[in-house]
């Protein structure tokens, strides 16, 4: 449903998780994945399905 969460890359070589779930969410917007209106998941649709803390979700919502 959310092909936002295609874009988001988590790995161990990254320095932080807040910042990929933002790049994650900008290359789905440059790729035309996510459009103006459309719906983001919910917090804790991130939650369950990138594995992170509800903190990490949120700064990165902030962020953008």
């Amino acid at each position: 449903m959310y092909k936002v969460f295609e874009h988001i890359v988590l790995d161990a070589g990254q320095k932080s998780k807040k910042q990929a779930i933002v790049n994650g969410i900008l290359e789905a917007i440059h790729s035309n994945d996510l459009r103006k209106g459309d719906p983001l998941p919910s917090v804790n649709k991130f939650i369950q399905k990138l594995g992170v803390a509800r903190m990490t979700v949120v700064k990165s919502l902030n962020i953008l």
